[in-house]
């Protein structure tokens, strides 16, 4: 990202342990993403976390400004 800042979703099943990191391709993750979807330099990213059947998952952004 510009000026230094890195950002990235993190989830976790129950929001008491730890956070995993979601990486494209791990542990199913699945990140998509759009360049300049909504003009020039803004782009769309989605990102898919599998889930068990009737298990929770929070996702949070995490962003890291220097």
């Amino acid at each position: 990202m510009a000026g230094g800042v890195v950002s990235g979703v993190e989830y976790d099943a129950d929001m008491v342990g730890s956070w995993t990191q979601a990486a494209n391709g791990t542990g199913g993750v699945r990140i998509v993403e759009t360049n300049d979807h909504y003009g020039s330099g803004v782009d769309r990213v989605q990102v898919y976390i599998p889930r068990s059947t009737n298990q929770k998952v929070f996702a949070r952004l995490r962003v890291v400004a220097p």
